[in-house]
């Protein structure tokens, strides 16, 4: 049985007590050590939804090559991180993203605004997903590696399906600091193969 929310959870505390931005940070500890090839030495890696610099303080520990983030939102600055505010809709941040491209990862944690609405809401979580993997298309190596978040639904396994024909290997993943009472799971994808994600 779900447990009963708590903003201030353990982790919500743990992230206070390490300097970090987020709870979240602790999701993406946990895919890392879970997939931990993910992330390669000296990698160029892009984090989608990046606010509030979460995962990109996790990121960082990698030592990547180059470590870039876009959001909707303005970020706190973040020692050697290209940081850009846009839509990733809009033609402008992908002309951008595909100059500083080709990348080795793409991590996203994006979630649409939600309404309460769970079936609205998920169907706007695929779209956030169907976005990135079509950049993907253009962005990302082939061989490079996505992580996506989606929240589980109606409009859920078409994409899954999709997502696996892009991939050599593809996992789904829940981690811990996920809250129980949560529909979001992680989609985990080594090895992109480009043309082999159309329908």
């Amino acid at each position: 049985m779900p447990q009963a929310f708590n903003p201030r959870d353990r982790f919500f505390r743990k992230a206070q007590a390490q300097g970090k931005r987020a709870r979240s940070a602790f999701k993406l500890d946990d895919i890392l050590v879970r997939f931990p090839r993910f992330v390669p030495r000296q990698a160029k890696v892009l984090d989608l939804g990046c606010a509030p610099g979460s995962f990109l303080q996790v990121l960082q520990q990698r030592q990547p090559k180059l470590l870039v983030g876009v959001d909707l939102q303005a970020i706190e600055p973040l020692a050697d991180v290209t940081f850009r505010q846009g839509d990733i809709f809009s033609d402008e941040v992908g002309e951008w993203l595909q100059e500083l491209g080709p990348f080795d990862v793409i991590t996203s944690d994006m979630a649409p605004k939600t309404t309460g609405v769970p079936d609205n809401d998920q169907f706007h979580s695929v779209e956030l997903c169907e976005r990135v993997l079509d950049l993907s298309a253009t962005i990302l190596k082939p061989g490079g590696n996505l992580l996506l978040k989606i929240f589980t639904g109606a409009d859920f396994d078409s994409f899954w399906a999709r997502f696996k024909r892009s991939f050599r290997r593809a996992k789904t993943y829940k981690p811990e600091a996920s809250r129980d009472r949560s529909r979001e799971t992680f989609l985990i994808g080594e090895g992109f193969q480009p043309h082999a994600s159309g329908e």
